[in-house]
């Protein structure tokens, strides 16, 4: 009876990974792929933000419910299989625990943050508009995926050593963290639409594939 429990909990951590991943990758390209860039002009950002401001709001709303009813539940499932794998003190099972949990605080400054905005916009200043959509794209951009990248490597690494999942999923973990990682640093060229960014964007897609697939093999367990 407790093994029935124990293995229905772990599929509904999977189904909780799917939605999540499906979820953040239908909201970045109908909602975030177009948002303005701290470089572009005051007067664009403050239109765009200004037309689509309830779809900004629903999309974050949605984004806070993903990231704490799908990624939690699926990390919670995930470190219950792979702790069993791993054995002893379970490092790398915590330490990926940890990186969804650093991952689910970030992301909820980052939607305070866009909500804050989008909603005072007219009070603010041109200064203060083009601070926020700084801020905000560090937050997702290069804050996030230094999370994201701990959660994968941790269960990646024991995927790779353990039985419960393919070995092959364990090392696009292993790449898709190193990419979001490579991604993350693209502050230091200055260019938000620079190679560094479009290599993060690709690692963050890689990433939720990883999440995707991953869930989709616990909802079989």
């Amino acid at each position: 009876m407790e093994s029935s429990k124990s293995g229905s909990s772990i599929r509904i951590g999977g189904i909780a990974g799917i939605v999540f991943a499906v979820g953040m990758i239908v909201l970045g390209f109908l909602v975030w792929f177009d948002q303005p860039l701290y470089t572009d002009s005051i007067g664009e950002i403050r239109e765009h933000f200004a037309d689509k401001e309830t779809t900004i709001n629903v999309a974050n709303w949605l984004a806070a419910l993903f990231f704490v009813g799908g990624l939690l539940l699926f990390a919670s499932a995930l470190r219950a299989v792979l702790g069993r794998d791993e054995g002893g003190d379970g490092v790398w099972s915590r330490a990926s625990f940890a990186g969804a949990v650093a991952s689910v605080g970030v992301a909820g400054s980052g939607v305070f943050l866009s909500t804050f905005t989008v909603g005072g916009m007219e009070a603010l200043s041109d200064g203060v508009v083009q601070a926020f959509v700084r801020a905000d794209m560090l937050i997702y951009s290069t804050i996030l995926p230094w999370g994201l990248a701990l959660f994968l490597v941790g269960a990646s690494v024991v995927m790779v050593r353990g039985r419960s999942f393919p070995t092959w999923l364990g090392w696009l973990g292993l790449a898709a963290s190193a990419v979001m990682a490579v991604g993350a640093l693209w502050p230091i060229d200055g260019d938000p639409e620079g190679a560094l960014a479009i290599v993060g964007m690709v690692g963050m897609l890689a990433g939720f594939v990883w999440i995707l697939l991953g869930g989709a093999l616990l909802a079989r367990k």
